[in-house]
């Protein structure tokens, strides 16, 4: 397995430009908060999982089972996106809290055991561009929130490509790293995203190593 793609981005990042509408300007994005909205989701996840081909590691069934064995100390945040009133993307997403340098930091992961790449969920046909360009910028966009650190997902997808160029157009957000692995049939990539407030604690902390 070779690095094809890898980037580091400590220091601060210039302002930018506010960002843009979606590709696909009626997609509507549902965020899932509480575990009454996840379960009531196990129908239309679950149509959409056949249609994409999803294995084990994205199946309704298996992260919700997951969460419920594991929310303590977390918060549920997943996004579900519609177009024109179908669920064409869903990005399981949750927040933990870990204590760094004294400070406590935000960090959204994605749901499911660490490593297990294929937890989001995009349509298959023109519309899972749009569908993930939303599913990006509902990620990256929250403000309450320090890291988003997105671990093993499919490379192949529409979804690693929405999410750099949402962390170009947001102000305040940058990659400190993001890489793109692969082997013949597979595509995996991992990023971590901060805000303004991460930056700070991470540059910190770089500080501290290199004195």
């Amino acid at each position: 397995m070779g690095a094809l793609q890898s980037i580091q981005a400590l220091a601060p990042a210039p302002a930018r430009a506010p960002a843009a509408a979606p590709l696909h300007a009626a997609a509507q994005v549902h965020a899932v908060r509480c575990e009454a909205d996840f379960a009531a989701l196990a129908m239309e996840w679950n149509a959409l999982h056949a249609e994409a081909g999803g294995g084990d590691a994205s199946a309704w069934r298996t992260l919700f089972e997951w969460w419920r064995r594991h929310r303590a100390g977390r918060a549920l945040r997943t996004f579900a996106v519609r177009l024109e009133g179908r669920l064409a993307g869903v990005l399981p997403l949750y927040v933990e809290t870990e204590r760094v340098l004294g400070r406590e930091v935000r960090i959204v992961r994605l749901l499911g055991l660490p490593g297990h790449g294929g937890q989001a969920l995009l349509a298959d046909g023109p519309e899972s561009r749009g569908a993930a360009q939303a599913l990006a910028a509902a990620a990256l966009a929250p403000r309450d929130c320090d890291v988003v650190r997105l671990a093993a997902l499919d490379g192949a997808s529409f979804l690693p490509k929405a999410l750099a160029e949402t962390a170009v157009r947001l102000a305040g957000v940058s990659a400190h790293s993001a890489t793109v692995v692969g082997e013949p049939g597979l595509r995996v990539f991992t990023a971590t995203y901060d805000t303004p407030g991460a930056r700070a604690w991470r540059l910190a902390r770089l500080a501290r190593v290199v004195s």
